[in-house]
């Protein structure tokens, strides 16, 4: 009653309050809406690992809003073990529609075949709606799969670029690393041995001296 006020002052928190036995009673409607206050924070801070307390108890396919955010936890890693067989098991009994977090968890499981069959198109499609979303490091995955053909068709170096590009004016050293070898192995560019110096370079530099950017720009000079 204290959710929309009928015969009693609308209030949040005692609404949550309120839900308490039928929590305890292992309610699934209840434990979703208790979780998903928790998470969002009304009536109470908002707590994603109090929310996952409740949320965790609701079996995959019972509710589809949260399986689509704890799809997307197993998926981050976040507050619990990241787990890639979980969060296919969340995200693919719900509908993810243009959620940017959803697609780029589908996008790298269904590129990678964890927990999913393994389908490149379908990966492509989804990366591509939370690169648009702006999903960081997106960009750089998508480029990877236009320039390795791991699109389920040809490789298409113009828009690897693109995307490599874009991931570049994010910061990723990544992107780098891979400007670098298209400009080291002349693929979709004229090859240039100064470019790709530059790019790996600059892959080092912003990764703070990772070992495996300075192992490729070594190779360069060998």
């Amino acid at each position: 009653r204290h959710d929309d006020g009928n015969g009693v002052p609308q209030d949040d928190a005692r609404a949550l309050e309120g839900r308490g036995k039928a929590v305890r009673k292992g309610d699934r409607k209840v434990l979703a809406t208790v979780g998903i206050r928790h998470h969002r924070g009304i009536g109470t801070p908002g707590n994603i690992a109090k929310a996952w307390t409740f949320l965790s108890r609701i079996p995959p396919g019972k509710d589809p809003k949260v399986d689509l955010l704890l799809g997307k936890l197993y998926f981050t890693g976040k507050i619990v073990t990241r787990d890639m067989a979980k969060a296919a098991a969340r995200l693919t009994r719900t509908e993810i529609g243009g959620d940017p977090e959803a697609n780029h968890a589908m996008g790298m499981l269904r590129m990678q075949g964890l927990g999913v069959p393994q389908d490149l198109a379908a990966a492509a499609r989804h990366l591509e709606i939370a690169e648009r979303a702006g999903v960081v490091g997106v960009n750089t995955s998508l480029g990877e799969m236009y320039l390795y053909g791991r699109t389920g068709e040809e490789p298409d170096y113009a828009k690897a670029k693109t995307y490599f590009e874009s991931g570049m004016r994010d910061g990723d050293p990544d992107a780098y690393r891979m400007m670098g070898e298209m400009y080291y192995h002349g693929l979709g560019v004229p090859q240039d041995d100064a470019r790709a110096a530059k790019m790996l370079q600059e892959s080092v530099r912003l990764s703070d001296g990772d070992d495996k950017y300075n192992y490729l720009l070594g190779q360069l000079y060998y």
